[in-house]
């Protein structure tokens, strides 16, 4: 009987230390699963929590990019409008003055270094988006529109500059001409004011001499002495003349449109004009005993020779 009661004791120990083991076991093993578990939750919320931040990172730098394309797109929009108004501006250059194509190329230095400006931002967009590993089709279409209008509106500011220079080159080379022939024409002016001042000066003095005749009292051999008359042929047949060759100074010079008459201190029988003078251009008449006057009636027949000597008696 006691023996019985041994073994029933040994068998219950060792079910009690099987119990046991298996709940060791178990518990340990739901331990480490529990341990594992909230470790995988960690690291799950640790990758999480990462995720999120390269998503708001991304969603960042995606906003910066996109807004980086925007304002390059408006500021080639506000290019092409200048483009527009230089362009209008060209048309018009040749009446424009130096003032307005200055501002022309000021303004096309304006576009050319904001074009400048643009195309870094957009290498280092590109640059960017390379280093991030951002991959968008929709968003590397639009950088690519916009290098293309870029490269398009560097070359079109380009051809603009080229065109008003151009013009500019076409204008000084005229206005060169223009001072040239400006100089040529004060020369020519200055050619003509001379010339018309000697013109007429020739035509006064012309005028003058036209207007001009010589005249000279004195008695035959006064004249005869002086070199004014020389007498020629024999006896009653000798006749007086101008000599060939007279001095101006030894006469009164006076104006035949004004002198049409003279007085002469002697009377008229006592007179001899020499050279003689057309019958009716001119009277002689008594002034008193010892006077007469002598009276130009055609001064255009009269002074058809220009020198005349009244020869008196002495």
């Amino acid at each position: 009987m006691a023996d019985t009661s041994a073994k029933g004791s040994k068998t219950g120990m060792i079910i009690m230390i099987v119990l046991l083991v298996v709940l060791v076991g178990v518990g340990g093993y739901e331990y480490y699963t529990i341990t594992q578990k909230n470790t995988e939750i960690t690291n799950l919320t640790t990758d999480k929590n990462n995720l999120t931040a390269q998503r708001d990172s991304l969603n960042t730098s995606l906003n910066d990019y996109i807004n980086t394309v925007n304002e390059i797109a408006n500021r080639l929009q506000t290019i092409r409008n200048n483009q527009v108004t230089i362009t209008e501006l060209i048309a018009r250059t040749e009446a424009a003055g130096s003032s307005q194509r200055d501002r022309s190329l000021n303004d096309i230095s304006a576009i050319e270094s904001q074009l400048d400006k643009d195309k870094r931002d957009l290498n280092d967009l590109t640059q960017k988006m390379e280093q991030a590993n951002i991959r968008i089709r929709s968003l590397e279409n639009m950088v690519a529109q916009l290098r293309k209008e870029l490269d398009k509106n560097v070359q079109t500011v380009a051809e603009l500059r080229s065109i008003i220079e151009s013009k500019n080159e076409q204008i000084k080379a005229a206005e060169a001409t223009i001072k040239t022939n400006e100089s040529t024409i004060s020369t020519v002016r200055n050619d003509l004011s001379n010339t018309n001042r000697q013109l007429q000066e020739t035509r006064n003095v012309l005028e003058e001499t036209r207007n001009t005749a010589y005249y000279l009292v004195g008695t035959k051999s006064e004249l005869k002495e002086r070199n004014i008359l020389v007498e020629k042929g024999f006896l009653i047949r000798k006749t007086l003349s101008l000599a060939p060759e007279v001095n101006d100074a030894a006469f009164t010079k006076i104006d035949i449109t004004q002198a049409r008459q003279m007085n002469i201190d002697t009377g008229i029988n006592n007179i001899q004009i020499v050279p003689a003078r057309a019958t009716g251009s001119y009277s002689l008449e008594a002034a008193g005993e010892n006077a007469s006057v002598l009276r130009i009636t055609d001064p255009a027949a009269f002074w058809k020779i220009r020198y005349m000597t009244i020869v008196v008696k002495g």
